[in-house]
């Protein structure tokens, strides 16, 4: 027994060691990369390799440096801006822990994008980012008001929170229709850069307000084009579906109602 407890004891001190090596190794690399990225600062294969490193060894604290050094020699590389504003605020999901980690600040992920947008403003993807950021913060806010409306709790402590939730400027989804205006100021001709913020209001509950301002500046600004009419057609046909529905559920609940009188 007193052996067996010996080489227990020794299989645990070796773990500490082999994980202190590990650690050590990580460390190690980073300190290669970064070398070698003072060295040959333009590739920005390096950079990107460094932050998936990063990831890899789950060293998310380097990240938002390792993505501000990369930024600051490649400010015209659309994608790094991209995954700097993500990991900002959607962090990384760690496997072996079971939980997000880091992540959370939208304030952070506005600025990154909005910077990138100072520099590259003709950028498609950088508005369509933007303005999906906008809907997933909107959509964790009504997340957040809904544990709180199940918990029964509005105390004094939550208020700021709940202020954040109940915000028309939140809930009415302005942010969103600002990033839009400010895009189509920027890109002004393409029809099809503005279809495209309509798909993806598409992914989102709720967005029938945003919607329809996007056809209403379609329409306006592009009534000659095959693909403004297709698309509003389209639309127009959904809207009598759903009201349709929206009729026939009503008249349902008024037949229901008039039974049971």
């Amino acid at each position: 027994k007193a052996k067996e407890t010996d080489v227990t004891g020794s299989g645990k001190e070796k773990k500490k060691k082999n994980h202190s090596g590990d650690a050590h190794i990580v460390q190690h690399v980073h300190f290669l990369f970064t070398r070698v990225i003072r060295k040959f600062r333009s590739d920005v294969a390096l950079h990107l390799q460094h932050a998936a490193f990063a990831k890899e060894t789950k060293s998310y604290a380097r990240l938002g440096k390792i993505y501000a050094e990369a930024l600051q020699v490649h400010p015209r590389n659309v994608g790094l801006w991209i995954e700097a504003a993500s990991h900002e605020f959607f962090g990384h999901f760690d496997e072996t822990l079971n939980e997000r980690i880091g992540g959370g600040s939208v304030q952070s992920a506005r600025v990154l994008l909005q910077r990138g947008l100072r520099i590259n403003a003709s950028s498609q993807d950088l508005w369509l980012q933007y303005f999906a950021l906008e809907f997933h913060h909107i959509q964790k806010m009504r997340g957040r008001r809904a544990v709180i409306m199940e918990g029964g709790e509005f105390k004094e402590k939550q208020t700021a929170a709940a202020d954040e939730e109940t915000d028309p400027l939140f809930m009415e989804a302005t942010i969103p229709t600002v990033v839009y205006k400010n895009a189509i100021k920027a890109i002004s001709s393409d029809v099809t850069f503005r279809l495209k913020f309509f798909d993806l209001c598409r992914s989102f509950p709720e967005t029938n307000a945003v919607e329809s301002i996007i056809m209403d500046s379609v329409e306006r600004d592009f009534h000659d084009k095959p693909e403004a009419w297709i698309a509003r057609a389209a639309y127009a046909g959904e809207k009598e579906c759903k009201q349709e529905e929206n009729d026939g559920s009503e008249s349902s609940e008024e037949n229901s109602s008039k039974l049971a009188k």
